[in-house]
């Protein structure tokens, strides 16, 4: 068994003992996901104040469905699932947003290039400025990892349009960003 496997039996596990109630796995989940949720929330919400407030719900939530998760393996896309749509129903906006560009586009070959240039207070600005569709498929994919199938289940839509959402993000992204690198030399 290798060291991947052996995360995510680990992981399936620790999602297992959740699910029967041992609140003590509950809280090392907490823990584990925690930073990357806030930030995922953050991104999204736009106002510190209103992104905690649905990070709480967000694991109070959590806490009172996991017994429901069907598939372990699932829990990361059910919970930023599960995010999403408080952040939206924070906001007043609408969960799903249906885009024109709903086809399979490929992506870009090198995702990670986009990002060499840049430091990330510059990224965290340009991302600011994305529309939230856009903005949460890059935070999905290049600071939780997570994989296409992952994504389309955690916002909604089919792989074909998280990966034209992604490459349109990552198209205005650059823009913001060469535009703020053009403006400071």
């Amino acid at each position: 068994m290798g060291h991947e496997d052996l995360k995510r039996l680990a992981e399936r596990t620790l999602i297992l003992r959740c699910q029967l109630g041992d609140e003590s796995a509950f809280e090392r989940l907490v823990r584990k996901y925690h930073r990357r949720l806030r930030y995922f929330v953050r991104q999204l919400a736009g106002s510190t104040d209103a992104a905690e407030d649905v990070l709480q719900e967000v694991w109070v939530t959590v806490y009172r469905k996991i017994a429901t998760l069907r598939q372990p393996d699932a829990f990361v896309a059910w919970l930023y699932g599960i995010a999403r749509h408080k952040v939206y129903h924070a906001i007043r906006r609408p969960a799903y947003v249906e885009l024109a560009e709903d086809c399979d586009i490929p992506a870009y070959e090198d995702e990670d290039s986009l990002l060499d240039r840049y430091d990330a207070v510059q990224i965290h600005a340009a991302l600011s400025l994305l529309q939230p569709e856009h903005r949460e498929v890059l935070i999905l994919r290049f600071f939780d990892a997570m994989p296409y199938s992952d994504i389309a289940e955690a916002v909604g839509c089919r792989i074909g349009t998280v990966k034209s959402r992604l490459n349109i993000a990552k198209k205005r992204l650059r823009e913001h960003l060469e535009r703020t690198d053009f403006h400071e030399r």
